[in-house]
């Protein structure tokens, strides 16, 4: 369910809100997604069966897949770093500025919660690519208040942060 697909111009996130049911939690998604600069598509839709609760038994699996689907995604981009001779901080200040700058810059922004297009998983509670462990708590004691909702998309418009 996290791993965002780009196959025929799809891409799926995945969002993890707080709210106080299915309905809210897909309106705080779609006000989201139509207001971020980050990101636009020219299509989105949220299916109902891809709106799931928090007492879902699994749920926190889910989550945590979501977040490794996108260490993943920065782990790739720092191997390529790396394949290009970037294997120091101190070889950071001698990069010329192009295509391995915005790979870092990418990398940069997965790791301080910046959407993208190639984000498995956001959680828009606490604007982050991954989940604190106060915010795992709240959740596992309070889980009727939690949401994980699944947007489909279709073609970007915009997105600052792609690497093709």
């Amino acid at each position: 369910m996290m791993t965002p697909l780009k196959q025929s111009n799809k891409i799926y996130h995945s969002f993890l809100v707080r709210a106080d049911d299915s309905q809210r939690a897909v309106k705080q998604v779609e006000l989201y997604l139509s207001r971020t600069q980050m990101v636009s598509y020219k299509e989105m839709t949220i299916a109902e069966d891809d709106v799931l609760s928090g007492q879902l038994s699994g749920f926190e699996s889910l989550l945590k897949e979501g977040v490794a689907g996108n260490m993943a995604f920065a782990a790739k981009q720092l191997a390529l770093l790396k394949d290009e001779g970037v294997t120091q901080l101190d070889d950071l200040l001698t990069m010329e500025e192009g295509y391995l700058t915005k790979v870092l810059h990418i990398v940069t922004h997965v790791l301080d919660g910046v959407i993208g297009i190639d984000s498995a998983f956001y959680n828009l509670v606490e604007d982050s690519h991954r989940i604190s462990p106060a915010l795992f708590t709240e959740m596992q004691t309070t889980p009727e208040h939690f949401w994980l909702v699944k947007a489909n998309a279709v073609g970007v418009q915009d997105s600052i942060l792609h690497i093709s």
